[in-house]
């Protein structure tokens, strides 16, 4: 067993896969006052993505949170169904309007309008709401800015440390995201989605083994700038859909209210931005 996990370790760190031609492990030491950057520098990622999630609670609940009340992204308080176990277990198993309501009825003792009432109230508790969903676009908004300017200044700096803390940034966000996978809001392209985490993650860790650091950093500066607006967008098709929710709204004797500056702004810049693709549309 240790000569089979030995024999897989050397097949991994291969120099021909990771390194140029006539380049090897041993050019990589720190020597001569340069320092390198080493893969097991990367396990501090795990405790900084914890990190990274008190500073998400934080900034959802005292800046995303006020910001979204402020746009007229209010927080609905959906109402939670009696609980009933035999129709929770239905309902797990088959989300879709059931076609056996009469026969469950009989089975919880209950009226057919009661039963419809409950998987009503239950699939409305799967729905996330626009304000949840704000709160996560909002998060993503204020990371991608200040990652952005983070890896514009360090993209300048020579020295190896200031990227590594970039380094840290950006992969801690990503597990810190894994992490969340399960209370976040499902996405459409949800396989696709963590696909893209792990890819991600991948494509740093391999960056920061084979020291194509700055190249790295350049690529994530690229991505991180395309995300910036993307979450903009996100933000201003949650206020453009609370304006439509209004505007559809009976007035008897009024018009409905007019939307403010900042709504405006918002949703003129979600009506520019906007690209009917499935990945925009299922966040």
């Amino acid at each position: 067993m240790e000569q089979l996990l030995t024999g897989l370790y050397k097949w991994f760190w291969w120099e021909n896969i990771w390194l140029p031609h006539n380049c090897s492990w041993a050019n990589l030491e720190d020597r001569n006052g340069g320092v390198y950057p080493k893969p097991r520098q990367l396990f501090a990622i795990i405790p900084y993505a914890f990190g990274m999630l008190v500073i998400r609670f934080f900034v959802e609940r005292y800046i995303a949170a006020p910001l979204a009340d402020f746009l007229g992204v209010k927080s609905v308080q959906r109402i939670k169904p009696q609980p009933n176990l035999v129709l929770e277990i239905f309902f797990k198993n088959c989300k879709k309007k059931p076609s056996q309501i009469r026969r469950l009825a009989k089975k919880c003792n209950w009226t057919v309008h009661l039963v419809e009432k409950w998987f009503r109230r239950r699939r409305n508790l799967e729905i996330p709401t626009l304000h949840k969903k704000f709160q996560e676009a909002c998060w993503r908004c204020i990371f991608f800015s200040i990652s952005f300017v983070a890896g514009i200044i360090f993209l300048y700096d020579p020295l190896l440390p200031s990227q590594y803390w970039y380094y840290m940034l950006e992969m801690s966000f990503y597990v810190s995201l894994l992490f969340t996978l399960g209370i976040d809001t499902k996405r459409k392209d949800f396989k696709a989605h963590v696909i893209h985490h792990f890819a991600a993650l991948g494509l740093m860790f391999c960056s920061w083994s084979g020291n194509y650091v700055r190249v790295g950093t350049l690529v994530l500066l690229v991505h991180d700038v395309a995300d910036i607006w993307l979450e903009v967008m996100l933000l201003g098709l949650q206020v453009c859909t609370v304006e439509v929710q209004v505007a559809t709204l009976n007035f008897p004797a009024a018009s409905p209210p007019s939307p403010g500056p900042t709504q405006s702004y918002l949703a003129s810049a979600a009506r520019l931005l906007h690209m009917p693709s499935d990945h925009a549309l299922s966040s």
